[in-house]
């Protein structure tokens, strides 16, 4: 730490530490007031949602907490360490939410760089409870010592951070877009293969090519197991994207044929998968299990994620069986199909491969970030000392603003 800093607790640089309702407001769906989480915090703005739930003023002035000009919020409870400012929002708090009213002679926005930093989230880390739902304690924030320079350079540590960030999420933002250009690439040419091979061979119903389509029943209430046993060996698979929807495992497989699924509802609605071992489906999940003389499996999985139902993405809030009975599919000769497999499958890999540089480099800035916050903290940031990264982040930020690049990849214009 740079000499002249001081290590202050927050208690000593606050008029008070709170948070807010332990318990559940009444809610009133016309109401003026809004019911706050730490989920609504998000990087110095207050987000209200469209489901965020709102209060009446009876109820707003039962749980009024005195928020200032001067106040920071940060999320304590669940995901630990969003922060935001107070900027007269109709609002009251939930426990999440803690409020920090700060005393004049300190700058807010330092005060919410230390929270984002590496230092401050090690020690949410360490001093969190709870195994699942992660809390930190008012105790902890009241306690936890931030260092302080003057008035001065807690400000000139602030607009050269925000010179840099803005150039970093920049930077950012353009890897994002060539992530999402090789994503609409891909599907664009998997379109092309799929509208040439409808030109030149037959175009028929779903249910026509599959020898069976069905939704999976209930889960099993008692042979079943959460671990692979002796006795329960057959995988049940739900409507899941995590652990490839991965529910447990009986002794019984309802399907025991190669298949593709989709899961029909939830979070992973669309989520698509081929299924090559013999499985127990649960929960609606849908099987389609193909007519293996007339469509091969791996061109019907594919045939299945380019349905257009199947890109509408979370506008389809479920899928049913029907849905996909109605639908055709142009169906070549099984020497065609295995081709246009090949040609998809290559097309992955470029799509696959571009999207893992992309993260790379979206990686190694957030640690940059993070290396730019310590160095914030510890007294060793200057104007004179950041202005190599700062440059060098704004030409990251050119490098990455070419958004179609991944046109060149995929052999397309």
């Amino acid at each position: 730490m740079r000499k002249g800093w001081e290590l202050i607790a927050f208690k000593n640089l606050s008029v008070k530490i709170g948070d807010g309702l332990h318990g559940t407001p009444k809610y009133d769906p016309k109401g003026d007031y809004f019911f706050i989480n730490g989920n609504n915090l998000n990087n110095g703005i207050i987000e209200i949602k469209e489901d965020t739930k709102r209060v009446n003023y009876e109820e707003y002035n039962k749980h009024y907490k005195e928020l200032t000009s001067n106040t920071v919020l940060v999320s304590i409870n669940g995901t630990l360490g969003k922060v935001a400012f107070y900027n007269n929002e109709p609002i009251i708090l939930g426990k999440s939410a803690c409020y920090i009213n700060l005393k004049n002679g300190i700058v807010k926005s330092y005060i919410k760089y230390h929270i984002q930093s590496p230092m401050f989230f090690e020690t949410m880390a360490k001093e969190s409870t709870g195994a699942t739902i992660k809390n930190f304690s008012l105790k902890s924030m009241r306690e936890y010592r931030i260092p302080i320079p003057s008035l001065l350079e807690q400000k000139q540590i602030v607009a050269i951070l925000d010179q840099v960030f803005v150039a970093i999420d920049q930077a950012k933002a353009n890897i994002q877009q060539n992530i999402d250009n090789a994503k609409e690439l891909f599907q664009s040419a998997s379109n092309n293969l799929f509208l040439n091979a409808q030109v030149s061979s037959d175009v028929l119903p779903i249910e026509k090519v599959c020898n069976q389509i069905f939704a999976g029943g209930d889960a099993p209430k008692g042979n079943f197991s959460k671990e692979k046993t002796n006795k329960y060996k057959i995988p049940i698979i739900a409507n899941a994207v995590k652990d490839n929807g991965l529910y447990g495992y009986t002794d019984h497989a309802r399907v025991t044929f190669p298949a593709v699924t989709v899961a029909a509802r939830g979070s992973g609605t669309g989520h698509t998968e081929i299924r090559l071992e013999p499985f127990l489906p649960i929960v609606r999940l849908i099987v389609l299990v193909p007519d293996q003389e007339l469509i091969n499996l791996t061109f019907l999985y594919y045939s299945i994620k380019n349905l257009e139902i199947m890109r509408s993405g979370s506008a389809i809030p479920q899928l049913t069986v029907p849905m996909f009975k109605e639908h055709s599919i142009p169906v070549p000769k099984l020497a065609e199909q295995i081709e246009i497999v090949q040609k998809l499958e290559e097309l992955v890999l470029k799509r696959d491969s571009l999207i893992s540089a992309y993260q790379v480099k979206q990686a190694s800035l957030d640690q940059f970030k993070k290396s730019i916050l310590q160095r914030a903290f510890s007294g060793a940031l200057s104007t004179s000392s950041v202005t190599t990264p700062t440059s060098s982040v704004e030409e990251m930020a050119q490098d990455y603003s070419v958004a179609a690049e991944p046109k060149a990849e995929y052999g397309g214009k």
